[in-house]
């Protein structure tokens, strides 16, 4: 059995001799990282995080312990937060700890063992604050995989728009450097879900972008509160169900109570992701719907649009087109053309990703009526 890799510690100060002695007496059993002063520990922390504990003196120049634990806080929340000090008076206690929301306030000189033992008390904070994380989004990912499934299986058209308005928000958020948005890609894919409510012909007209009657309208304009109906009871689903809220919210309201209220970034992806496909399903080229989105200033973040413009320039200049029987295709590829039956019956729409649901349902018709083959499949040249 292996052993467990040593914990990660960070330890930031602006006394270069007092880290020296902290590395050393530390990393006999810890994977110590040292960074003088506050700017420098965030930048370490940017770099090589996260780290399991983060120690920091109190008092630094440039940036004082508290606010250096406080954007800890902020940039790696699972990190458990330990102050150190040689001023043991309650203002700088009470700074620290409604800033950084520290776990322990350490008064200098700490001994190794009182050190040592905060230390694996922290650990034993963060790995349960990880273990719980795990489990949550384990659990989570489980049962909207499952919806994700069906809802491929129900209606490939609403699939795979969902899968395209996901890669659409996966590339704003990359370029964004977004690191947290499991959530925001989970709306993007919940999205659709109430589509299935629809019927088959309005469903039809939504999805290529063709003009809806006005009942039809209404049916569309009240799937985002159908979507927070839908998901409401699923636990700890709040800020998916903020992001489907307010896909449609108005930036920057010019009055009444809402006008200080900001919208997520989730939900500004959100909505530049699904008009951006809409317009793309109406024919319009990418680089025309996109210039067309950049004129309406008022309605799209700004900077998100133009992140996903060079993003998704990039994107298609490196994806190509491979031609794959059905014993080829895999979970996770993405469709390139319409599969359709040898009568000509269409069973996936393009921009579809396969999954393993939708792949046994290719082989079983594959089985049966046959299908056209080979599989138009998408992507970058090393998948």
């Amino acid at each position: 059995m292996e052993s467990e890799e040593p914990a990660r510690v960070l330890c930031v100060d602006d006394d270069v001799n007092l880290l020296d002695g902290l590395s050393r007496s530390l990393s006999l059993n810890y994977d110590v990282s040292t960074a003088v002063g506050g700017p420098a520990g965030l930048e370490l922390l940017a770099k090589k995080g996260p780290f399991a504990v983060v120690i920091s003196d109190m008092r630094m120049p440039e940036m004082d312990g508290a606010t250096f634990l406080g954007k800890v806080r902020e940039a790696s929340p699972e990190s458990v937060r330990i102050l150190l000090t040689g001023q043991a008076d309650l203002n700088s206690a009470v700074d620290a700890i409604n800033k950084g929301q520290i776990f322990r306030f350490l008064t200098k000189p700490c001994g190794s063992s009182a050190l040592s033992e905060t230390i694996e008390a922290a650990l034993e904070q963060y790995r349960l604050v990880v273990s719980q994380r795990v489990l949550l989004e384990q659990t989570l990912h489980g049962s909207i995989k499952t919806l994700v499934d069906v809802l491929s299986l129900a209606s490939p058209r609403a699939f795979g728009r969902a899968t395209r308005i996901k890669r659409h928000v996966s590339l704003m958020l990359d370029r964004a450097g977004v690191r947290e948005r499991w959530f925001v890609e989970v709306a993007a894919m919940l999205s659709q879900i109430p589509c299935i409510t629809l019927p088959p012909d309005t469903i039809e007209r939504f999805y290529s972008g063709a003009t809806l009657s006005k009942t039809e309208q209404d049916m569309v304009d009240k799937l985002p509160a159908l979507a927070e109906e839908l998901f409401s009871h699923i636990p700890r689903l709040g800020p998916v169900l903020e992001i489907l809220k307010q896909q449609r919210a108005p930036l920057e309201p010019n009055e009444g109570p809402e006008k200080s209220k900001v919208v997520p970034i989730g939900a500004r992806a959100l909505r530049i992701a699904l008009d951006f496909d809409t317009l793309r399903a109406r024919g319009l080229p990418a680089d025309v719907a996109l210039e067309k989105m950049q004129r309406e200033t008022a309605t799209y973040d700004r900077d998100l649009l133009q992140l996903f413009t060079a993003a998704d320039a990039e994107d298609r200049a490196a994806t190509v087109v491979r031609h794959l029987s059905l014993r080829e295709v895999k979970a996770g590829m993405i469709l390139a053309n319409d599969v359709r039956t040898r009568t000509g019956m269409l069973l996936v729409p393009a921009g579809n990703e396969v999954t393993a649901p939708l792949l046994q349902r290719l082989t079983n018709f594959a089985s049966g009526v046959g299908l056209h083959e080979p599989i138009a499949i998408s992507g970058s040249p090393e998948r």
